[in-house]
């Protein structure tokens, strides 16, 4: 199979849906395309190419297996404390003072469901220390939809719990047969839905349900695309986000500097910030 399309199948990528590949080792973007190709019947990367120009579709698939990533409970441990020990407590509380009693968090691109889940179990611990009728729901989106029917379903293997402490886990799951099943109460509390944080605009109907949310995070996503495609999804996360919520980023990825006036870090180690404008 020859090589020589792979640039030119990077730069389309680039093109059309702002993948930075920078931040992807060259090896592993080369071999998913090539199982992608396989897959299509393809037996050059130039016919791939082909492919990728004229289908939609097999972009959508391609991208999905370039950035799927492993993913668990409390994946990123110290942000994860820090949301539960000083974050939502005292935005629930601040909700309680002001009358309202409902909470609202967007997990955005949750892959199969474990940061979604891991979410609404800090909030289903820490609510009802501040009140018994507080409300809570969680919406967890992916492009993938595979990947939200494994979240739908709510049964994981040992390894994918990750740093989730033994107490919360204990409340979270039921053991069966090896695997590990999200309580009925918990998985109440959370949505599925497929989304595509570059889709075009949502119509008013999808803008209603995209809005308004105390909590959004988006981990590890943004990351895999180039500065202004980034910006992109941030200025809708932050149109999403009421005055005063909360955005969760991953470890390695941050607010950059044009945005720099909407947001305020709040705290130096964790990349979480609150919408100040």
């Amino acid at each position: 199979m020859s090589d020589d399309a792979f640039p030119a199948i990077v730069q389309h990528l680039s093109e059309i849906r702002g993948l930075r590949v920078r931040g992807i080792r060259t090896a592993v973007l080369e071999r998913r395309c090539r199982e992608r190709a396989d897959r299509a019947g393809c037996g050059t990367l130039l016919d791939y190419l082909k492919i990728l120009q004229t289908c939609p579709e097999e972009v959508n698939a391609l991208l999905d297996a370039l950035v799927v990533g492993y993913t668990r409970f409390f994946r990123d441990p110290l942000t994860d404390v820090f949301l539960h020990q000083r974050v939502l407590p005292e935005m629930i509380r601040t909700k309680v003072e002001l009358g309202q009693d409902f909470f609202r968090v967007w997990s955005a691109g949750c892959a199969t469901g474990e940061e979604a889940y891991s979410l609404a179990l800090i909030l289903w611990d820490t609510a009802p220390k501040v009140s018994e009728t507080f409300r809570l729901h969680v919406l967890g989106t992916d492009r993938d939809a595979g990947a939200l029917e494994v979240a739908r379903l709510g049964r994981y293997d040992r390894d994918r719990l990750g740093d989730l402490p033994l107490r919360l886990a204990d409340r979270c799951f039921r053991h069966e047969g090896g695997f590990f099943q999200v309580v009925p109460e918990l998985q109440s509390l959370v949505r599925f839905v497929v989304h595509d944080l570059l889709q075009d605009e949502p119509t008013p109907l999808a803008e209603a349900v995209f809005e308004d949310f105390d909590l959004i995070s988006c981990r590890n996503v943004l990351m895999y695309y180039d500065r202004l495609t980034r910006e992109k999804i941030l200025r809708r996360l932050h149109r999403s986000l009421e005055m005063g919520g909360v955005l969760v980023l991953g470890a390695v990825e941050g607010v950059p500097p044009g945005l720099g006036g909407a947001f305020q870090r709040l705290d130096s180690c964790c990349p979480v910030y609150r919408k100040v404008a």
